[in-house]
């Protein structure tokens, strides 16, 4: 017989917490979710596992373990405010609990998926192939747009990293030249010298002027005014001048008039969005005719009719024309919006919609890859 193991009562002590804390803990992330919290926004980018069906044959149940187990950790009862709690904890002790983002001084969050700070920091710089694909993409654009006798433009809204690399993490530095220097001057070098380039006007800041935030990979309202002006004197059309901003309403991230607009989109994928309050403005005319969506043949591509006097603009654009699109509206009779992931217009398409001008808006870190050929 073996020998009774005699346990002190101190060990007996730490189970006893132990086994409470563990009941603890399973009791409140059931309890969670029927407590009144704000609702926590986690922007995963991707479909969370559903608890699977009972399996019919073997592949289904050697399969069953794991997509049981991958439910199981999904849809834990109060996972979005655990998760939130941690990464809050995790950005207040400054760095990211995300692999795709990067924790800078003072708070800032920069958005590192793809090819974001190695732009800035001027690694793998484009080969001399990746240059000339580049290069034969924006040619196809250019000539193709030249053919339905319409000017192009190419408009670059910079990554926030690029205004701002004094909050850069310490020991990342930005370099002065990068990858969106070596496209641009390629482009001019070839002769197509309609670039909107304002990354120079938007780095020359202070403290007051907001241009982008710590928590949002976009332009304010503020750093949206700013290149609005620049691109409008760069299309140089007839009687289309900037007007100052005080022709535009402000309206402010938790104002009733945009519930939908907080501008913390990186702060959302750390599920910290509640816990964040910005409070900038975007803008909006102040006063004018009200404006008339089209209906349109394809989801991809949006038509509107402002009510005011004007051109007619095609633009081709991503999420950073939100903040800009309310500016323009006062100066043209029509915008014709197209997503710049999804194509570019047609032959077709321009020779039905003709349009004065068209303005194609890239973001900086998607300029050295939106050049696909086109198949249209």
């Amino acid at each position: 017989m073996m020998p009774a193991i005699q346990l002190s009562d101190r060990f007996l002590k730490q189970a006893r917490a132990l086994i409470v804390v563990v009941i603890a803990f399973i009791a409140l992330i059931h309890i969670l979710p029927f407590l009144p919290l704000p609702p926590i926004q986690l922007a995963e980018n991707r479909v969370l596992a559903e608890y699977p069906s009972l399996p019919r044959n073997w592949l289904e149940a050697s399969e069953f373990p794991s997509k049981f187990d991958k439910a199981a950790q999904d849809q834990l009862p109060g996972r979005a405010i655990l998760i939130s709690a941690i990464n809050y904890l995790r950005y207040r002790l400054g760095y990211s609990g995300n692999s795709q983002l990067v924790e800078g001084k003072d708070g800032w969050i920069f958005y590192d998926g793809g090819s974001s700070l190695r732009i800035v920091r001027g690694v793998l710089p484009p080969t001399d192939d990746m240059k000339n694909f580049w290069l034969s993409g924006l040619m196809q654009r250019i000539n193709r747009v030249r053919q339905a006798g319409i000017p192009l433009f190419l408009f670059v809204p910079p990554d926030k990293q690029s205004e701002y690399p004094e909050e850069l993490p310490k020991g990342l530095t930005a370099v002065s030249r990068t990858q969106t220097d070596t496209y641009l001057d390629l482009a001019r070098a070839h002769g197509f010298k309609n670039i909107v380039d304002v990354r120079e006007p938007l780095r020359n800041h202070d403290a007051a002027s907001e241009y982008y935030t710590p928590w949002d990979t976009h332009w304010t309202g503020n750093g949206a005014y700013i290149a609005y002006r620049a691109l409008l004197e760069a299309l140089n059309l007839p009687h289309v001048k900037p007007f100052p901003l005080d022709a535009f309403e402000p309206t402010y991230a938790y104002s009733p008039s945009r519930p939908h607009l907080g501008s913390r989109d990186l702060a959302n994928m750390l599920g910290i969005g509640e816990y964040i309050h910005p409070n900038f403005p975007l803008f909006t005319a102040k006063k004018g005719p009200p404006g008339v969506p089209l209906e349109t043949k394809t989801p991809e591509i949006h038509s509107y009719v402002t009510g005011y006097p004007g051109p007619v603009l095609l633009l081709i654009r991503d999420s950073f024309s939100d903040a800009l699109i309310p500016f323009l509206i006062p100066h043209f009779s029509k915008i014709i919006y197209m997503l710049t992931e999804i194509d570019f217009p047609s032959a077709e398409l321009l020779n039905r919609t003709k349009p004065d001008v068209v303005v194609m808006e890239i973001v900086e870190r998607n300029l050295g890859s939106g050049m696909w050929p086109l198949k249209n």
